[in-house]
């Protein structure tokens, strides 16, 4: 059943309010496209390109990482090379502007459409992640394109089998495009039972059909999938697995559930940044305490708003998709078996635009409304414009440190920490290089150095500081050497380390 929010006025109808968001959103995630070079992730995303080009597209079989994804970047390295291969992510995050709206507008009707699609055109979490070489601008759109199909699904109780065609192959697209995907399925499934009470046994028949289907089709991935991350040791003892899966030790914390919230919303470059908030918590909540506390009070209060303004069968499928995809990511975390990221989530990005949205248009009178919108807008381009200008939130330039080093054709080894699969891809030198990760300890970053011949001079290039602790624990783990000079680019410490006498 679609609920009638909103749909009395028609001022905000017809096609131009959604062409002009949709306008904005491309120009926003075309803006500065290429002003960063390629992250680590990134570069796993280029190998998986290289071998479907190069080797065998059947690798597309075994690809864990979103093969949708990779097969687009294939098509377009055809005609697009380095940082420019990012359009293919703009277009899709910028496309991701329609189903949002059509969708809002089939549960809260036009007015609530018109302004979720401008949300998501100016979204700064779907803005970043459009301009990244990873999957996750077409889980944005292949999400929102998933819950408008469910709704058609829902209107009718039961589905025709039009729909039902188009809700299996959109689900299977999204798996295809990231495997966190199934947590929104998972969701959906739970809200498609919500939704209509009394059809519960016919409604999880169609259910179970769905499920059936999306397994034969994504048959060579469950495969893959099982073989390389044993998920039977969630519940069984597998040997030849270790108790800690991935990683070590659980890192997850109850403040990334909040968190999450508000980078769906505001994006990484609106209060603390990344680097600081992998240092002391306390401080930089402190140092952003009035960033901070703007977004929450404007934000926070107009969420409950929309949840309240929503049906009460609606409200319940809201948190059910909210409950099973939070709490499923919360669980393989806490197991170990995936680290928490608000990334892995996104798929509920469209609802907290929707109740964003509706939490305004509940405002009365119509100033307030006003008032609220130009509010919320004006946070979203805060954060852009710190996000586009601002250094202290821009990704560590590894390119500009490795073609810097290179210009300066120095004839010493360099040691890189953290970020050596981007420097390589940029190095062009002809010196020695050597990989250091987090976690070496002393002993294996010396034989590093031996094994480049215990040069009397260095140069070290080092990102992301906290994994080792802080940059004085990393200097300090080359015994023997001493700094005598260093360079800052941003995020990025060049220094130059030579043998004590």
């Amino acid at each position: 059943m679609t609920t009638a929010l909103g749909q009395s006025s028609t001022r905000w109808g017809g096609h131009w309010p959604l062409a002009c968001a949709l306008l904005l959103g491309v120009v926003l995630r075309l803006y500065h496209l290429t002003a960063s070079g390629f992250w680590v992730d990134e570069i796993i995303t280029l190998d998986a390109v290289r071998v479907v080009r190069e080797v065998s597209a059947g690798h597309l079989l075994r690809d864990l990482h979103g093969p949708l994804y990779t097969a687009a970047l294939a098509l377009g390295a055809e005609a697009l090379s380095g940082e420019r291969l990012r359009l293919i992510s703009a277009l899709a995050g910028a496309l991701a502007v329609l189903p949002v709206h059509a969708w809002a507008r089939r549960v809260s009707g036009e007015r609530s459409a018109a302004l979720v699609a401008w949300l998501a055109a100016l979204s700064p979490f779907a803005v970043w992640y459009s301009q990244e070489l990873r999957n996750y601008s077409f889980v944005l759109l292949l999400a929102a394109s998933c819950l408008w199909a469910a709704e058609r699904w829902r209107e009718r109780g039961t589905p025709r089998w039009g729909d039902f065609a188009l809700f299996v192959g959109i689900a299977w697209l999204g798996l295809l495009a990231n495997l966190t995907f199934a947590l929104l399925l998972l969701g959906l499934a739970v809200a498609l039972l919500v939704a209509v009470p009394g059809r519960r046994r016919r409604q999880a028949a169609w259910l179970g059909l769905a499920a059936l289907l999306l397994a034969l089709l994504s048959l060579p991935w469950i495969r893959s999938f099982v073989e390389t991350m044993a998920p039977q040791r969630l519940v069984l003892d597998v040997p030849g697995w270790s108790d800690a899966p991935l990683r070590g030790a659980p890192s997850f914390s109850p403040m990334a559930l909040p968190y999450t919230f508000y980078a769906l919303l505001m994006g990484f470059s609106w209060g603390p940044s990344l680097g600081e908030l992998h240092g002391s918590l306390g401080a930089a909540l402190g140092r952003h305490s009035l960033a901070l506390g703007v977004a929450g009070l404007v934000l926070a209060p107009l969420l409950v708003l929309g949840f309240a303004r929503q049906t009460r069968s609606r409200r319940w499928e809201i948190v059910a998709i909210l409950a099973v995809c939070l709490g499923l990511a919360t669980a393989l975390a806490l197991k170990n078996f995936k680290v928490y990221n608000v990334r892995y989530v996104s798929m509920v990005w469209p609802l907290l635009l929707l109740l964003l949205a509706d939490g305004i248009l509940a405002l009365r009178p119509r100033r307030w409304r006003q008032l609220a919108t130009a509010l919320v807008l004006g946070l979203f381009a805060g954060s852009l414009a710190q996000y586009y200008w601002n250094p202290a939130y821009a990704k560590e330039d590894v390119r500009g440190a490795a073609r810097r080093l290179a210009a300066e054709a120095e004839a010493v080894p360099v040691v890189v920490a953290v970020v050596g699969a981007p420097f390589d891809y940029y190095f062009r030198g002809n010196v020695p290089t050597a990989q250091l990760w987090p976690g070496m300890r002393s002993d294996d970053i010396r034989a590093k150095v031996a094994a480049l011949g215990e040069p009397a001079r260095l140069k070290l290039v080092s990102a992301r500081d906290w994994e080792w602790g802080g940059s004085e624990a990393l200097l300090r783990a080359f015994t023997g050497y001493r700094e005598v000079g260093s360079a800052t680019l941003r995020g990025v410490r060049i220094y130059t380390l030579e043998k004590r006498p």
